[in-house]
This record gives structure tokens, sequence and C-alpha cells, in this order.
């Protein structure tokens, strides 16, 4: 998931499935044997960073209101590679 995560931030989600597993040091068959199309790849990649971001803004939420967990979250947008 974390080599996904770089190429697709580094290349977008146009990238494709090769890249992604030789990056991993997998071979292709390998990758698409978990993940039959690149949708569920990046789905998946896609749900990880937005649990993150939700774990990582529920402190300001609860200690500072919903205006602070809005900032908080936007700044975890900017700041995420």
């Amino acid at each position: 998931m974390d080599v996904a995560t770089e190429v697709f931030t580094a290349g977008g989600v146009g990238v494709p499935s090769e890249e992604i597993a030789r990056t991993a040091g997998v071979g292709v068959g390998t990758l698409l044997r978990h993940f039959p199309a690149k949708e569920a790849l990046l789905k998946v990649v896609m749900v990880r960073r937005l649990e993150t971001t939700a774990a990582r803004t529920a402190p300001p939420a609860a200690e500072s209101g919903p205006a602070e967990a809005f900032f908080a979250c936007f700044r975890l947008a900017v700041e995420q590679p």
C-alpha cells in the first residue's frame, strides 16, 4: 500500500499497474491477483488516506470543535504528499 500510494502520488492515477508492481518489487501477476483492477487498488489507497486523515483530525475536533477540525483537515490535505 505504501508503494502504491507513493506511485499514485508521483505519477497520478494513470500510472500503469506494471509500474506499481515493479516499484513494489513484485510481478504484475502478483499485484493483479490481489487487486484484479487498478481501480480496486486505488480505492484501497484512497480509503486508507481518508482514514488516516480522519484519525489525525479527530483530536482537534474533540478539543476545539468543528472549525479547528476543518482547518486541521485542510492543513493535512495540503501537507500530505
